[in-house]
């Protein structure tokens, strides 16, 4: 059976928060490796390719917070409108930007091609890719 030590007087305290009054806060320092280093980013946080929500507003305010802000191509009905969306994240913050390019096999597949041609043109450097290996592998 595990007990709470309740002898000890350290106290928790807000992230950020001082030791004791008067001292000053230490800043955050960002953790440099190889995919912040990469893809240009201060943390190593990628978004997932979220359905639905995967848009401007929430890859702007993943980037903003230092991580890799992805839009999600399947929430945009058509490869232009994907075009906007990437046009539009752009307009709300200068940081990098990733894709999420679905490319699960189903009855009625995602236009890839035409989703890919515009994340090109784009310029974006960053796709995120969900799906099956095994569907494409075995041919």
């Amino acid at each position: 059976m595990s007990r709470l030590n309740t002898g000890s007087s350290t106290r928790a305290r807000p992230c950020g928060a001082a030791e004791a009054p008067g001292h000053a806060v230490r800043p955050r320092r960002a953790l440099r490796t190889r995919i912040t280093a990469l893809l240009g980013i201060q943390h190593p946080i990628v978004q997932d390719g979220m359905m639905w929500i995967g848009t401007a507003e929430m890859a702007s305010a993943v980037s903003n917070a230092g991580g890799l802000g992805i839009l999600t191509a399947l929430t945009q009905p058509t490869p232009d409108a994907l075009r906007h969306e990437i046009a539009r994240r752009r307009e709300m913050t200068g940081k990098p930007l990733g894709v999420n390019l679905t490319i699960l096999p189903s009855v009625s597949p995602p236009p890839c091609a035409d989703d890919r041609r515009a994340i090109i043109e784009c310029g974006v450097r960053a796709v995120e890719t969900p799906g099956s290996p095994t569907a494409r592998s075995s041919t």
